[in-house]
Parts: structure tokens; sequence; C-alpha cells
């Protein structure tokens, strides 16, 4: 079990390692039982696997180290990743019923003057959405917590077969925040795309080229797309329809996602979630109420369908009696009949 942990863990970091690797001179590393160095011209695929292979032999616990990280890592951002998918998720329900509302406005099949219901619905909506803010932030920290434990085992193997030239700690982090972004972005393209097309699409070139240009590791070039990415973004989704006058003027292809202002304020913050859960609550409270008036409508439907058929069985039983009671009459009559003409 232990050396197949071992390959694992071997073929998983040297996957990465390749991509990382940069040409140094040679770089001696001293194991436990001897010397060992990676050959002059670069990074040497079959070299490394020599020096990783003989470290996990003399150093059994490095394996239990490497998996303990990839559990820790893979737990923070699965629950990231989770909590993400349900706050956007809910955010785009929202969102997806206010604009339906809001063309059947503008098509003239309702006003929003029909009474009380309409504003007390669309503020209980945005009630509703106020931690969504909070919670896709605290999710997309999650995961790139996670993402930076899965990553730094890394550094380990990095430093083993005698690879990294720079603070290590420093790049897997730098990496991670990066990969983050385009993995958030990438989920953002994927959940609004069915309501917010051009949106999602902004979300898709952010993530598109952030894949492409991650793997390189050319610090000028990933600053360069942290610039275009961040200020695009700010153009699209804050300057632009701040030119127009009315949100009624604002063309089709600028869209939003919604409410994403996280405001670090604790009085707000709380504030957030004390809407939320009051709407939430009373969402549940009501379709609890709805189920069981649903649940007692059927079953006093049904006592009155068992009380109609008792009410129609007692009707034949007493139909069927006057009727045998009728026969016998008849009979005894004309027993009568026949004794007096005997």
């Amino acid at each position: 079990m232990r050396h197949s942990w071992g390959f694992t863990v071997l073929v998983l970091m040297l996957s990465a390692v390749s991509a990382m690797a940069i040409q140094r001179p040679s770089a001696k590393v001293t194991m436990l039982d001897g010397n060992l160095t990676l050959p002059s011209e670069g990074f040497n695929p079959r070299a490394a696997v020599s020096i990783m292979a003989e470290y996990i032999k003399t150093h059994p616990d490095f394996v239990a180290g490497v998996v303990a990280w990839l559990i820790a890592g893979s737990i923070v951002w699965l629950f990231g990743f989770i909590v993400f998918l349900l706050s956007e998720i809910g955010a785009v329900l929202v969102v997806r019923d206010q604009d339906f509302r809001d063309k059947l406005i503008s098509e003239k099949y309702m006003t929003p003057s029909q009474g009380d219901a309409y504003e007390k619905l669309t503020n209980n909506e945005n009630k509703k959405m106020a931690p969504r803010p909070y919670l896709s932030a605290a999710a997309t920290l999650f995961m790139f917590i996670g993402t930076s434990c899965l990553m730094y085992p890394l550094c380990d193997t990095l430093s083993i077969i005698g690879l990294p030239s720079a603070p290590c700690v420093l790049l897997i982090t730098v990496g991670s925040f990066l990969a983050t972004i385009c993995n958030v972005t990438f989920l953002l393209f994927l959940i609004w795309s069915c309501t917010r097309a051009w949106a999602a699409l902004v979300f898709l070139l952010v993530s598109f080229t952030g894949s492409i240009l991650l793997p390189t590791g050319n610090p000028i070039l990933l600053c360069i797309w942290v610039i275009i990415a961040v200020g695009g973004s700010y153009a699209y989704f804050v300057y632009l329809p701040s030119t127009y006058a009315s949100p009624t003027d604002i063309p089709p292809f600028v869209q939003n996602i919604g409410n994403f202002n996280v405001e670090p304020s604790l009085d707000k913050f709380q504030a957030a979630f004390k809407d939320g859960y009051e709407v939430t609550r009373d969402e549940i409270q009501d379709r609890v109420d709805e189920s069981s008036r649903a649940v007692q409508a059927a079953a006093d439907k049904v006592a009155a369908e068992a009380e109609k058929a008792k009410q129609a069985a007692e009707a034949a039983a007493k139909q069927a009696a006057e009727a045998a009671g009728a026969k016998k009459e008849d009979g005894a009559a004309a027993a009568g009949d026949n004794k007096k003409s005997s």
C-alpha cells in the first residue's frame, strides 16, 4: 500500500513539476544513501523520478504528509465549490424571475400598480440575495485556500529534485490565486449563461485567456492579463452601465449579474444575513403552511367522498329493504287471494 501511494504521489508531483521546471545548472541533491545530481542540460524527468523514488524509500513519512495536504485541500476546496454554486444558482433563479416579470410589464401583460404584492415580492427577492456577495466571496476564499493546500507539496518536491529558483511559497500562493480566478470565472460562465449570455461570455474570456497564460509562468504576461481582466471587468460591469442616464437606455449586450458589493462593515454583514434568513424562513413557513393546507384539503375531500359513499350505501340499503318489504306484502296478498278462491 505504501509503494502504491508513493507511486501515485510521485506521478502527481512530477506532472506539475515538469510545467514549472526552468533551465538551470545541475543541482546536487543529497540523499540518505548517497548523492544524486540532475543533468546539466536542465530538467530531466527520468532523473527526477529516480530522485523522488529514492527519497520516498528513505522517507516514508513524506508520502503521508503529501496525502494529508491533498485531502485537506480537497475538502476545503469542495466546501467552497458547493457554497459558491448554491449562492450563485440562487442569484440566477431570482434574477431570472425578475427578468420574466419585467418582460411581462414591458409587454403590457401586467403592471406594478396592481397592488402591493409586486413590491413586496421584489423587496423579498432583494433581501434574499443580500448575503450572496459575502457567500460567494467567502466561497472563493475557501477555493483559494484549498488550491494552495493542493499545490503546497510541490514546494517539497521541487526542493528534493533541486529545481526551485525563487520562494516557492510565494509562487504557489500567486499561482493558486490566479488559478482560482480562472476557476471562479469559468463557474460564473456556466451558471449565468442561461440568463446573462453576454456577461457569461466576459467571464469565459477571462477564464480562457487565464488558463492559457497561467501554465507559461511568465510574470509579465500574467501581470498584463490581470490588469486587462480586472480593468475590462470593471469597464463592462461598472463603468458602462453608469454612462447611461436610465436603466432602460442600457443596450442589451451590457448585462449585470445582480448586486455583488461586499461592504467591509460588520453591521451591514449582519443585516444582510438577517434579511436573507428571515425571507428564507418565511418562504419555508409559507410552503409548509401551503402543504398543510393542501394535505388538509385532500383529507377533507376524502372524508367528504367517504361520507357521500356512506350515504349512498345507506340509501341503497334502505331502498333494498323497502323493495323487500313491498315484495313480501305482495306475496302475502297473493297468498290471501289464492286462499279465498279455493
